[in-house]
């Protein structure tokens, strides 16, 4: 498991992402078609 975090961690420095992204900014308008059951679900990895 480390090692799998490890790689994570790895390739997201390297992605050099624009902006930490988080579930509670993520917005729910009815334009998006986003429910948020279904992308907190996601979120989880179930």
């Amino acid at each position: 498991m480390c090692r799998e975090n490890k790689k994570l961690s790895a390739r997201l420095l390297h992605a050099k992402l624009r902006h930490r992204a988080l579930m509670e900014d993520i917005g729910y308008t009815p334009a998006r078609g986003l429910m948020k059951p279904q992308v907190l679900d996601l979120s989880t990895a179930k």
